[in-house]
């Protein structure tokens, strides 16, 4: 059996030694890697740029619903204290030696982490905004 990736290393460096000075090869891995941090860096920013419009996106989403109606604007809320409440009676079962089967548990625990996080998460974000807003409306007068 072949080889083949021992065959290319043993090539590629008898070539380097051949064809290429040690200059060289620090030329071609400088390169390299300058164009490695620039594609890293241009992810990065994609990135930045996504989660930001997807954080505008909900933000405008959510204040929307606010002014909708009624049941546009509890619906927050409402699920806050939904998951709040299932929490409290899976604790307070857990101490009443009421046995929760595992599945419920990783279930709940997800939902509850997504809606407080979402919630208190969203609410931070707002109001972080809203004083960025009140400080740069501030500064212009």
């Amino acid at each position: 059996m072949i080889d083949f990736l021992g065959l290319a290393k043993v090539v590629g460096d008898v070539v380097d030694e051949v064809y290429t000075s040690d200059e060289e090869r620090l030329e071609a891995s400088n390169e390299l890697a300058k164009a490695n941090n620039l594609h890293k860096l241009e992810s990065k920013k994609l990135d930045i740029e996504l989660q930001k419009s997807e954080d505008i996106a909900v933000t405008t989403r959510w204040q929307s619903d606010s002014v909708a109606g009624v049941i546009s604007r509890t619906a927050r809320p409402l699920t806050l204290h939904a998951m709040s409440f299932l929490l409290f009676v899976m604790v307070f079962g857990a101490m009443m030696n009421f046995i929760v089967p595992e599945s419920y548990v990783v279930l709940v625990q997800t939902l509850v982490m997504t809606v407080y996080v979402a919630y208190f998460g969203s609410r931070g974000i707002e109001k972080a905004q809203s004083i960025k807003k009140g400080s740069d409306n501030r500064s212009a007068v």
